[in-house]
């Protein structure tokens, strides 16, 4: 079956963080078997779509933040829109809770819900209190409720009605965190230029107010000679500078700011000891500390009642020590440090244990498993046709890496026509932004540039110059060449059959053509869906709004073909199949008829 999901989270990547880092991973896996849209709040001005991993990542624009919460009338309307087979939420998120419950309460439609409860909201009185109201009710539509550890749960505020829960601790994956001996050895010698012979604690992760880094600094300064590296960014780093310079010992407390994963990779190479300080209860799990255990470096850890200490388990994983306790902070560090033989053994304890129980396979696996025990017994809106549906995937993963990508189109803003390989021959380029706003008459920073031509299937694709960067793995952004420009899609008419359409007029092609619909609806608001002179059988067709379906103006003619098997762009309506078309669709140049008569019965255009 084709099935669509919808992913409703805070962030996503390249937004760094716990949440952001699990609502990807789990993402990226359901994308490998589904249709999978994540849509979250724009981190930057503007909205944005893209497709990363396979996933159509929508990001909207933000109107306005308050208490950390995005507020976004385009995030409310996509919650209403769309037809959904489950969908997945990341919690908390106050504003994502209210729409997501009334889209529950007044729409006829209700897909299978999952809740992925990662954390309680603290610290906050006002936003709590309207959390837990409007998430007690929501997690009554829920089919599954997600905790990262039963832990959570029993000292969660946050859910207070008996719900159907299942416990999927977070993970990550042990090969993204190998060492060979050079990295090590230029670890060693990095942090020797640094802090010469001396013990080093380390810290990798958020600044936030629940991390108790004003902790862990106090207590560098009652541990003379002790060095530290903190590396992270957020609200809390300018304080705990601040602090590091009123207690003299700035030059022991080295603050490295965001770091890249090699980066983070070489700090956890370098540091003897990992701290992890927490002082809340909001620290539900702990990524950064599993991510030293990983590496093997031995862990002091706050004795929190969460799923922190699913991870630290005292005396066999890691120490433990009391929560926002300076003394017991210092004391725990200094014992690790002064005790390497135990040191070793936890470390030994701890990466073992999170190979085999916190891994982003075993976290994804379980998180699929999940969503096809609700698909197979749930509620659902989507297309019996399998084979399609997965011929379609693999198609719309493959569409903009192997069909539109321009890899030719290195530095193309030149002063010249375009001899490229698959573009127009007339197309014009400028040599710079300005030049080309002017030669192609448009406004502000985006500027039409010309159209490639796909010769295998008739598809094409425009582009556009914009400033900016390309996004990480994005398909359908690229470097031009230029500092500060990117060429990005514009917009599409791709063919039938990169969505696994066969076009034999016997195989079942409903899920393919409904899919190459629902991806232009999706990416583009609508567009063009090319049909190759062929006959497509099909069941059921939904036109998404604005989005058309073309074959040849040659049908318009009045001859017909001789005899059913000629080659004709037709779509063939099976049993008491029918199409719905929204505002601005249309149907052209095709011939529509059953699928059983021998000879065309109607012909012609069809528009809504």
């Amino acid at each position: 079956m084709v099935y669509r999901i919808l992913v409703v989270g805070k962030y996503y990547y390249p937004v760094q963080g716990g949440i952001e880092e699990s609502t990807r991973l789990i993402s990226e896996e359901l994308a490998k078997y589904y249709v999978v849209k994540a849509l979250v709040f724009n981190h930057q001005f503007g909205s944005k779509v893209e497709i990363i991993s396979g996933v159509l990542v929508d990001r909207r624009h933000s109107n306005a933040v308050f208490s950390s919460q995005p507020i976004s009338f385009g995030f409310a309307r996509q919650i209403f829109l769309g037809k959904w087979d489950v969908i997945y939420f990341h919690a908390p998120n106050v504003f994502a809770s209210l729409f997501l419950l009334l889209r529950y309460v007044f729409l006829i439609s209700k897909p299978n819900l999952i809740i992925l409860h990662h954390v309680d909201i603290y610290g906050r009185p006002f936003f709590s209190k309207i959390s837990r109201f409007l998430y007690n009710h929501l997690i009554g539509y829920a089919d599954k409720l997600i905790v990262t550890s039963r832990k959570n749960l029993a000292v969660s505020d946050d859910i207070r009605r008996p719900c159907d829960i299942v416990e999927i601790p977070l993970g990550i994956d042990p090969d993204d965190y190998l060492l060979d001996d050079d990295a090590k050895e230029r670890a060693r010698q990095w942090r020797k230029s640094i802090s010469g012979d001396a013990p080093v604690v380390g810290f990798v992760g958020r600044h936030a107010r629940y991390k108790g880094l004003d902790v862990l600094v106090q207590a560098i300064a009652g541990m003379p000679e002790v060095h530290a590296f903190i590396a992270g960014d957020g609200p809390e780093r300018a304080p705990s500078e601040a602090l590091a310079q009123r207690l003299g010992i700035a030059d022991r407390v080295h603050f490295f700011g965001g770091v890249t994963h090699e980066k983070k990779l070489e700090i956890l190479a370098a540091i003897d000891v990992f701290a992890f300080p927490s002082t809340e209860n909001t620290e539900a799990f702990g990524i950064s500390q599993l991510e030293a255990m990983v590496v093997g470096v031995p862990v002091v850890a706050s004795n929190l009642p969460t799923g922190v200490t699913d991870l630290a388990v005292d005396g066999e994983t890691a120490l433990l020590v009391e929560p926002g306790n300076v003394e017991s902070l210092k004391e725990g560090l200094v014992r690790m440090l002064a005790r390497p033989d135990m040191a070793r053994r936890l470390a030994d304890g701890a990466k073992r244990s999170s190979q085999e129980r916190f891994t982003i396979k075993a976290m994804t696996h379980s998180n699929r498993e999940l969503v096809e025990s609700i698909l197979a017994n749930g509620r659902t809106d989507s297309l019996d046709n399998e084979a399609a549906g997965h011929q379609a995937m693999e198609r719309r993963r493959s569409f903009g890496a192997a069909v539109l990508a321009p890899a030719a189109m290195t530095n193309p803003v030149v002063a010249r026509s375009a001899p490229l390989r698959g573009m127009d021959a007339g197309m014009r380029f400028a040599a710079n932004t300005a030049a080309l706003r002017t030669l192609n008459g448009t406004e502000g920073d985006a500027v039409l540039t010309g159209a490639y031509g796909i010769a295998s299937n008739g598809g094409s694709a425009r582009y556009i110059l914009v400033k900016g960067t390309p996004a990480p793995n994005s398909r359908w952004e690229f470097p031009c060449g230029s500092p500060g420009l990117i060429w990005r899609l514009h917009e599409a008419r791709p063919d039938v059959s990169m969505f696994g359409a066969v076009g034999d007029g016997e195989t079942d092609d409903t899920g393919a053509l409904q899919s190459g619909l629902d991806y232009l609806a999706a990416i583009f608001g609508g567009g063009e869906l090319l049909l190759s002179p062929l006959r497509y059988r099909v069941r059921l067709l939904a036109l998404p709004k604005a989005a058309s379906i073309i074959g040849d103006s040659g049908v318009f003619s009045t001859h017909y073909p001789a005899a059913s098997n000629e080659s004709v762009y037709a779509i063939l309506l099976d049993g008491e199949a029918g199409i719905t078309m929204q505002e601005g669709c249309s149907i052209r140049g095709v011939v529509i008829r059953p699928h059983t008569m021998t000879f065309p019965q109607y012909h012609g255009q069809v528009a809504a």
